[in-house]
């Protein structure tokens, strides 16, 4: 849960409800829940004194004890979330949730390695979520596919083989660590203590003889640089996507890729290089508005879509990256809130500086194993 908005990820199947509305917060906010279920329990919680307490106060009498989490028990939450495939990074204001799970029950949707980004309660980048399962065609459970969630599709096949709205076949199966690195020194000191980076990888694509491995960073609350790594032979194509909010935009550049969505006064800057020469597009609404992408009317129509409650579908922003190469191909995404870091190309590195001293370095060069950026 984000800690300054009470939402969650958009993740997975979201055809829930809320029958029994005792406060007035919004239907996505999870603090009445988890401030009841603190006092059911009998539970302190990190959560402060709020409009939450609604519920709590109807259904028990009572509020809950209100605690600040020791280090312990955030390292222990992180250890529990890590081993169900779910891995967290980050601060407490600028955080990720990456997707890497092994399935030993039937998947809800094609979503290896997804990455949900959140800037002090702003959801970046975002899960489609589900909208419709008994509609027409692609509104037949079709946001459970690979090509809306925030990850690389090969040879546009999903990550796994669909066989139905809810049946999946050859299940893609992942693994990855979430872990601090010396970065985490300039981070918070509340958060030095927690992963700031992720490693890991998926077999998706294992029967066309494809890798996908991604590592998630961190660098500074207002830094993350997300690293793809295509392994394998032959030539495929790439199709890298990112969901981002309604905001208005503007493209900066093509190749390499440079976006700016604007929230108020601030300004989130969207940088895509690549190995090998790539392309991109902007969809809203199932239509593209900016880029040189070919899709079909089919591809487009779920593209640049999301559905915060069941049944419902709003316009949002997807940022469409291709790369059509021989394998191995690598490709970077930084994101940058504000204007404190600069971002330049220096030969096959990309450099991250503030006020003219380096900060973080990657190389843009395609590896054979997922390489860690430098300080």
């Amino acid at each position: 849960m984000d800690s300054e908005s009470g939402y969650a990820p958009n993740h997975g199947s979201n055809d829930g409800s809320n029958i029994l509305p005792l406060t007035a917060c919004d239907y996505r906010d999870f603090r009445p829940l988890l401030r009841l279920g603190s006092c059911v329990l009998d539970r302190p919680t990190a959560l402060q004194p709020g409009s939450w307490d609604e519920a709590a106060l109807w259904l028990c009498g009572k509020s809950a004890k209100a605690t600040n989490r020791e280090s312990g028990d955030r390292e222990a939450a992180y250890r529990v979330a890590s081993a169900a495939g779910y891995h967290r990074v980050g601060t407490s204001n600028s955080w990720a949730l990456v997707r890497a799970g092994r399935y030993r029950r039937r998947p809800f949707q094609a979503d290896q390695l997804h990455v949900d980004l959140w800037w002090h309660g702003l959801n970046l980048a975002r899960d489609a979520g589900t909208y419709l399962y008994n509609g027409e065609p692609p509104w037949n459970n079709g946001l459970a596919g690979t090509a809306v969630h925030n990850t690389v599709m090969v040879d546009r096949r999903d990550q796994m083989r669909r066989a139905g709205r809810f049946l999946w076949l050859d299940w893609a199966q992942a693994s990855g660590r979430s872990f601090s690195t010396p970065l985490s020194a300039s981070l918070s000191k509340t958060s030095a203590d927690s992963p700031n980076c992720f490693e890991g990888e998926h077999d998706g694509y294992r029967l066309i003889g494809v890798k996908h491995r991604r590592t998630v960073q961190c660098v500074t609350e207002d830094a993350w640089v997300i690293v793809d790594d295509l392994l394998g032979a032959g030539e495929h194509e790439l199709r890298l996507h990112w969901l981002l909010p309604d905001l208005p935009f503007e493209v900066i550049a093509d190749s390499p890729l440079c976006a700016v969505l604007s929230a108020e006064k601030l300004r989130f800057r969207w940088n895509v290089f690549s190995s090998s020469p790539g392309s991109a597009a902007i969809i809203r609404g199932g239509k593209i508005v900016a880029g040189n992408i070919e899709c079909s009317n089919r591809e487009e129509e779920a593209l640049g879509w999301e559905s915060l409650t069941y049944g419902e579908l709003g316009p949002a922003i997807s940022l469409l990256y291709r790369v059509q190469a021989p394998l191995p191909v690598r490709i970077v995404t930084v994101i940058l809130a504000g204007e404190a870091l600069q971002l330049r190309q220096s030969d096959s590195n990309l450099v991250l500086s503030r006020d003219a001293s380096q900060v973080y370095q990657v190389s843009l060069a395609p590896e054979k194993s997922v390489g860690r950026g430098s300080v």
